[in-house]
């Protein structure tokens, strides 16, 4: 039996392969980088077949897709209740990019994955069914929550009214995800840095442009 499956019900039994492969192939996405994990290394890593595989994802796309949907899925729980907490839309804000950044330090293979498929731009048509309802179903909510978040800032007086709330939300979060693949990833630099100061600094001066005066 493959590693990671388990005997219950045959529901009960789909749910634990298909997290089963979902493990195998983050694992390989750690060790090796998504963009050379063929499908027949993740059956490999989970002890299966290529078969069965592909008894439950449509193709690497697909897989790919799926292993960053459960992955943001995981990163924004906690990035949810620790919005909650948060007095304001600006503290709201600034809470969404830190707790980002502490979830991208401990999972810095989730963080790369993002960032392939934002660069590589994964068509959601050559994903599966599944994938394709799920992924609205993940982003969504995170999306809209973050939009609640721009509104809720410009309402109190707080983030300048002249912005506009998707354009600056875009911004940020691509330049974010950008900054933070960098300092997980450095490769060769001409300067070195602390990787919270640099994060925590790119996130003080972005949140800085985008207060009114009176907050700043």
């Amino acid at each position: 039996m493959p590693r990671g499956w388990i005997l219950g019900t045959h529901a009960e039994n789909r749910v634990a392969r298909r997290h089963a492969l979902i493990d195998a192939a983050r694992r390989l996405y750690a060790r090796e980088g998504v963009e050379t994990v063929a499908m027949e290394d993740v059956a490999s890593e989970a002890g299966c077949t290529r078969r069965t595989l592909y008894a439950y994802f449509d193709g690497w796309e697909d897989l790919c897709v799926q292993v960053f949907l459960e992955d943001l899925d995981h990163r924004w729980e906690t990035q949810r209740h620790a919005n909650l907490e948060a007095e304001d839309g600006v503290a709201a804000l600034r809470t969404w990019a830190e707790t980002y950044w502490q979830f991208a330090r401990e999972h810095p293979e989730s963080l790369h994955l993002q960032s392939f498929i934002d660069y590589h731009s994964i068509d959601l048509e050559q994903v599966g069914t599944e994938a394709r309802s799920s992924y609205r179903a993940t982003v969504d909510p995170v999306v809209e929550t973050l939009q609640a978040v721009f509104d809720r800032g410009q309402e109190e007086g707080a983030i300048r009214a002249d912005l506009d709330r998707d354009e600056c939300l875009g911004q940020f979060a691509y330049s974010l995800r950008a900054i933070m693949n960098r300092v997980l990833f450095p490769g060769e630099s001409f300067a070195s840095f602390d990787p919270d100061r640099f994060v925590g600094s790119f996130i003080d001066l972005f949140i800085r442009s985008i207060v009114t005066s009176e907050e700043s």
